[in-house]
């Protein structure tokens, strides 16, 4: 799929993330007061997308290594990590900017930034990321994770001294256990 391809992805994932949510609600035997969500590195953002869009739908969530920052800033690091080449952020953000124009609508990246919201945020939310990730800059989570703490919004930050960009063993264990134990406090 063509729109699954470039770096307005997440964008796509967040509407299919929504529409998901809403035909929850057409399963006979879905308890929709008791839906919580999960996302990991691009998921992340796709479901801070999601929960700010669904405005307090979902019980609780976890964002895991999140790729929470601006659009901008994500185009500059993976251009910057792209396998086998040599690539220089600058050289991205043309192509991003290309991306933008084709649309066939009106789409302005700072008004669709996750970050830009989260004081509306009503979910409460674990973040649980490695300090070493190689793949998604500790610094998104952290700086998602101050700003939630510094709105009183309901956050709780787990940092884990490995390089995993998804948990393994105990690290892995460890977040599971996290978010069960939030998850289950939180049932109705």
């Amino acid at each position: 799929v063509e729109y699954a391809r470039g770096l307005l992805e997440s964008y796509w994932y967040s509407r299919d993330t929504i529409a998901a949510f809403r035909a929850l609600g057409s399963l006979p035997t879905a308890d929709t007061s008791n839906v919580f969500m999960w996302g990991h590195s691009m998921g992340g953002n796709v479901t801070l997308r999601a929960l700010l869009a669904l405005d307090g739908e979902v019980r609780g969530a976890s964002i895991w290594s999140s790729s929470s920052a601006g659009l901008w800033d994500k185009a500059a690091n993976y251009a910057s990590h792209k396998k086998g080449e040599n690539t220089n952020p600058d050289d991205y953000l043309p192509a991003l900017t290309a991306e933008i124009a084709a649309l066939p609508f009106d789409f302005d990246p700072a008004r669709t930034d996750a970050a830009a919201y989260l004081g509306e945020l009503q979910t409460p939310l674990n973040i649980h990321h490695a300090t070493d990730d190689p793949a998604v800059p500790f610094i998104w989570s952290e700086s998602t994770a101050g700003e939630l703490a510094r709105t009183g919004h309901p956050v709780t930050f787990y940092v884990y001294p490995s390089a995993d960009h998804l948990f393994e063993g105990r690290d892995f264990n460890q977040a599971v256990n996290r978010d069960t134990a939030v998850f289950r406090q939180l049932i109705k």
